[in-house]
């Protein structure tokens, strides 16, 4: 809420890291360090640069603005997404784009199972996915068990696709694999 258009925040002195960091911001933001669990969540603008690793639920319920890390996060990226832009310039754990209904994420590293489980948006993994593809890898019920819409772009190895896909677009190396 402050003045200025531009803030820079450095974490790497802190013993823990902070949470939520750049909750609905609309401003530009970097950080030098790390952050923890929701950075960007609800973010309505702006731009948030982290230049180190960034905990679970980065760009949860991001409706617009970008989100650049600059290193490895952690599980559900860009759940409940609803617009905006992130990238991921390390790897991502489990449940990439989990809840997304609309906006880009785009991870240069590996990620892990559970990708695509989403009803709108695009997703582009430049890494390899470990496990599986549009299908939960929890064994709790939900409403997200299986992609229902979107596009993923995998550029890199991945282990299976689910059977279970209602709707969306795969591609594997700019092939079409998966249109339902």
């Amino acid at each position: 809420m402050g003045k200025d258009t531009e803030y820079v925040i450095h974490t790497s002195h802190l013993n823990v890291e902070l949470p939520s960091l750049g909750y609905r911001n609309v401003k530009k933001i970097t950080v030098e360090g790390a952050v923890g669990e929701g950075v960007g969540h609800t973010m309505a603008g702006g731009v948030i640069v982290v230049n180190g690793n960034a905990g679970a639920n980065a760009g949860f319920a991001l409706m617009d603005g970008t989100i650049i890390l600059n290193g490895n996060t952690g599980s559900h990226l860009g759940a409940a997404m609803e617009g905006g832009t992130i990238i991921v310039n390390g790897d991502a754990e489990e449940a990439v784009g989990y809840g997304m209904y609309a906006g880009t994420i785009t991870v240069n590293g590996n990620v892990g199972p559970g990708i695509g489980l989403m009803e709108g948006g695009k997703i582009t993994v430049n890494g390899n996915v470990c496990g599986a593809v549009g299908e939960n890898p929890y064994d709790i019920e939900s409403d997200m068990n299986t992609m229902k819409g979107g596009e993923i772009h995998l550029n890199g190895d991945y282990g299976t696709i689910s059977d279970g896909i209602e709707k969306g677009k795969i591609y594997h190396k700019g092939k079409l694999i998966v249109d339902k």
